[in-house]
């Protein structure tokens, strides 16, 4: 769920659902180490539909049950940068109008025969006020309050969403600058994708040590996905490239030095594909983790009859790897891939094989589509291959 720019996370259930039905509270708990603080007569935890008779959407779970009073004030909301909750009456109908600090929003007319209304409040760069009062027409009739969430880090841009169908592929996103915040653990952008992707993460910082995480869902603590720092190779840059399912994803930000005075920018862009590795395919980095090359080799051996794709054998390396044909224990052909950019600008290819077997390499720059080729008839002796010219530098 979003609120403005922010993924909400919604308050723990479980938490609220211990507490007894019946029993008076003075607090909507499951928000974290901060709570949210209530302020009123009466306030009796409920559960939708065995105390509470129904609410709408579906919604079964605990319920905070407020009478007798003309207004409900809470408390506690300036931990966090987006706050929602859902309200409902007993029966009939009821006028609410939202009080924060001295502006008014509203009337809202909420009738139980229509279900639940969600009301939320953000802001942008700062935490929100402490207080938020609920003011009521009547104050008699029982009103319900449930399905709380919050987001208690800050996103500080976001980048939704990034449709595949509509990006042009190659082409970055607009671009989210800031500075680092040492108040915070990481700064958090989220996007969505509409279908399944090939994406690259650029990060960069002119300073500092920039580092990027990437999680599936908007929420924070999803699935870890991939990790990338600067390197000697990427200096003040942290790339991701790979493939993405359709969906939700969250992007954290982190200077590894905490340093607070450091600008930085940060850029997304679909591309036309992106090597996926198998037991047949080797993945080969440009720049760390971008799995930029993809190689294939095939093997075809007229005197044996045997022909086929090669395996991929192990322990691999970065800039290369091994293939076999008949066996894993016996290595047939190495391929590797070295940026010799700063040299010539151009990527260079070298293959080396142990064998007489007819076989092709190829290489494909996932990037521009180029494709670099070598085939070593059957029943010759390989000769290595050193090309320094085998595809020109580009982004």
């Amino acid at each position: 769920v979003m609120l403005g720019p922010y993924p909400m996370t919604p308050f723990d259930s479980d938490a609220q659902a211990s507490i007894p039905d019946g029993d008076s509270v003075g607090e909507f708990p499951g928000g974290g180490f901060n709570p949210v603080f209530v302020s009123t007569a009466y306030v009796i935890k409920g559960t939708v539909p065995t105390t509470w008779p129904s609410w709408s959407h579906g919604y079964e779970g605990p319920v905070f049950g407020a009478s007798m009073s003309s207004q409900i004030f809470m408390s506690g909301l300036n931990f966090r940068f987006a706050f929602y909750f859902y309200i409902q009456p007993l029966s009939g109908s009821e006028a609410i109008t939202l009080l924060v600090e001295d502006q008014e929003f509203g009337p809202f007319v909420i009738d139980a025969a229509t279900g639940a209304r969600g009301f939320g409040l953000y802001s942008l760069g700062e935490p929100l006020p402490s207080n938020l009062q609920i003011l009521r027409e009547s104050g008699l009739d029982e009103i319900g309050l449930a399905e709380f969430g919050q987001a208690d880090r800050q996103v500080l841009c976001s980048v939704i969403p990034i449709a595949s169908e509509a990006s042009v592929s190659g082409a970055w996103s607009p671009e989210c600058d800031d500075r680092y915040d040492d108040s915070l653990s990481a700064q958090l952008f989220a996007f969505t994708l509409s279908e399944s992707t090939a994406l690259e993460i650029d990060l960069t910082s002119a300073e500092g040590l920039p580092a990027v995480r990437l999680y599936r869902g908007v929420a924070p603590g999803g699935e870890f996905i991939k990790y990338a720092s600067e390197s000697s190779e990427t200096p003040g840059h942290a790339t991701l490239r790979l493939n993405l399912d359709a969906g939700s994803y969250l992007i954290e930000v982190t200077d590894q030095f905490r340093q607070s005075d450091r600008a930085f920018t940060l850029r997304l862009r679909h591309l036309a594909a992106i090597c996926r590795e198998s037991d047949f395919t080797l993945c080969i980095n440009r720049l760390p983790a971008d799995q930029r090359f993809q190689v294939e080799v095939a093997y075809a051996s007229f005197a044996a009859g045997l022909f086929g794709q090669a395996k991929r054998a192990y322990p691999e390396f970065d800039r290369g790897g091994v293939f076999w044909f008949f066996n894993e224990n016996n290595p047939e052909v190495m391929v590797k891939v070295l940026n010799g950019c700063p040299v010539n600008d151009y990527q260079w290819v070298f293959v080396s094989a142990l064998t007489n077997v007819g076989f092709t390499v190829e290489v494909t720059d996932t990037v521009t589509g180029e494709v670099w080729a070598y085939e070593n008839p059957d029943q010759h002796v390989a000769i290595p291959q050193q090309d320094t010219k085998a595809f020109v530098c580009s982004d």
